[in-house]
């Protein structure tokens, strides 16, 4: 706990340096938290004049991507992300909600990873392998304004904390997750932004050359990957 307080207090007086002009009077302060099981939890929140609520950001699952080689710079940048996100929208990834498997469990959601690419970061995730991928279990928080979704990885520390089984994560996971869907590939390509910048793509003859291909996806158009190995979708 307490190396993970040292980088909390290195992070509240860097990441400041990573955020964009407009929050130069955002105070940054560490912030420690017990939830009901007595462990205690490190995050950093992000204190705005006038506000009335400050994000918390956990940075503990930070500590062990520094840990494992990520490069702190990257993690300087995601952590400066996430904080610019959340300050915007209201989202606030509190330790308590981390901490308490009943109350993270209706956040729970699905992963789908390379294994090789993946391998050391792996050594501290509950998962489950499929060929040569991997399934992660993650927390998936919908911002408030509803323009996207903040996501954590679950780590070992977290299951073995939580007191629940992989198995068990995994099982919640799913019932989480929508249900599959495939989307004609010709209607997604159309839907891509702009589209002419990714594809070469015929005008007359966009929809008739793809009838027979389709993407298994979600409503939700993330993470749509690894309903592959939504229950039934292989059979």
């Amino acid at each position: 706990m307490l190396r993970h307080k040292v980088f909390a207090e290195g992070v509240a007086k860097q990441i400041k340096e990573y955020l964009p002009p407009e929050y130069t009077d955002v105070e940054c302060k560490v912030i420690e938290q017990k939830g009901n099981n007595g462990q205690l939890s490190v995050g950093v929140t992000f204190i705005q004049p006038g506000k009335n609520s400050a994000p918390i950001i956990n940075i503990e699952l930070f500590y062990e991507a520094v840990r494992n080689g990520v490069p702190l710079e990257n993690i300087m940048q995601e952590l400066a992300g996430i904080a610019e996100q959340s300050m915007n929208s209201g989202l606030s990834i509190t330790p308590r909600q981390l901490n308490e498997y009943n109350k993270a469990e209706e956040y729970l959601g699905v992963r789908l990873v390379n294994t090789k690419a993946n391998r050391k970061e792996l050594n501290d995730l509950p998962h489950i392998g499929l060929e040569d991928l991997s399934l992660i279990p993650i927390i998936r928080f919908p911002l408030p304004d509803k323009s996207g979704y903040g996501s954590i990885k679950i780590t070992e520390e977290m299951r073995r904390m939580w007191g629940v089984s992989t198995e068990q994560i995994f099982e919640r996971a799913w019932e989480n997750e929508e249900l599959p869907r495939l989307q004609g590939l010709g209607k997604f390509i159309s839907h891509v932004g702009s589209s002419k910048e990714l594809f070469e793509i015929e005008n007359t003859s966009t929809q008739n050359s793809n009838e027979s291909m389709y993407l298994l996806t979600n409503q939700r158009g993330i993470d749509g990957v690894a309903l592959i190995a939504f229950p039934g979708v292989l059979e």
